[in-house]
């Protein structure tokens, strides 16, 4: 079988699986999947590798500084999560190969913009490269605590590095009722988070928990996952640690920034960061999970 059609064939069945397993759930979404190549970001790679419901850590970056083309099903969860619409500006912290941004152009179509910064300089140039013929595609680097203020605000912000902290430029640079979707620190290992999807609430970020999953960290100024055991106060909202994805409770996370007032109720418990404090509280029966 030629190569394109046997990537073909082998990103159809990626995408009928996550489809069998509910982790894709939009058409528009699968369709963004089944239409944009993964193995060109991944040139290291077979293209059984490439295809293959797995993380990979990118070429040339250090253990103590690793880089991932990210697990297809964390892809689909987050872009889930995103509910992307053409026309929408999209602002993406970690561009790693370029993949996501690549997915993310796709949805937005041609009168929508994605912005992706990368710390690492290397990582920036070369996800410039892949994304070249993707005309409403920017690398930009720098450290992605920042933001990237020319073009925002911005209606989508996505992580795709595991944050301890919420940097105040993502609630500054989000739009009015636009969404951020981070995996989110909440207690446990370093490297446990939760996908939380949250909406920006006048000066909160008002969001839900999706899954758990293991994250590379975010780097720079706001990584601060030394510093978590100074700043725990709260439950262990993790799911299980098991490789990939854990489904996590039913979770309700509200991102208040230092200075606005909350009364904490009785069934509600706090975790301390040192840009906002997160209440974390069971979603009631029947409200919505995503």
């Amino acid at each position: 079988m030629p190569p394109d059609d046997r990537a073909r064939t082998l990103r159809d069945a990626l995408v009928d699986d996550l489809l069998r397993r509910n982790i894709l759930r939009s058409p528009r979404v699968a369709e963004a999947m089944r239409a944009v190549p993964r193995h060109p970001f991944a040139p290291w790679l077979s293209l059984e590798e490439a295809y293959a419901d797995r993380a990979w850590i990118i070429p040339g970056t250090t253990p103590e500084a690793p880089a991932t083309l990210s697990q297809p099903t964390a892809v689909a969860l987050m872009l889930e999560g995103f509910d992307l619409a053409p026309g929408q500006r999209v602002l993406e912290i970690g561009a790693g190969t370029g993949y996501n941004a690549a997915l993310m152009a796709h949805l937005v179509g041609p009168a929508g913009r994605v912005v992706t910064v990368d710390i690492e300089a290397q990582l920036a140039e070369a996800a410039r490269e892949r994304l070249r013929f993707d005309r409403n595609v920017e690398v930009v680097h720098g450290d992605g605590a920042c933001g990237y203020p020319p073009l925002a605000p911005y209606d989508r912000i996505v992580a795709t590095v595991g944050a301890w902290d919420l940097p105040p430029a993502w609630r500054e640079q989000l739009a009015p009722e636009g969404r951020l979707v981070v995996p989110l620190h909440l207690g446990g290992e370093a490297q446990d988070h939760v996908l939380v999807s949250f909406r920006r609430e006048g000066p909160l970020l008002v969001g839900v928990g999706l899954c758990s999953l293991g994250m590379v960290l975010m780097r720079g100024d706001f990584a601060g996952h030394g510093r978590a055991a100074a700043f725990q106060n709260g439950p262990d909202w993790r799911g299980p640690p098991v490789p990939g994805l854990s489904v996590v409770p039913s979770l309700r996370v509200t991102a208040y920034p230092r200075g606005v007032p909350h009364e904490l109720r009785p069934h509600e418990k706090v975790i301390e960061k040192p840009s906002v404090r997160l209440v974390l509280a069971a979603l009631d029966p029947g409200e919505p999970s995503g």
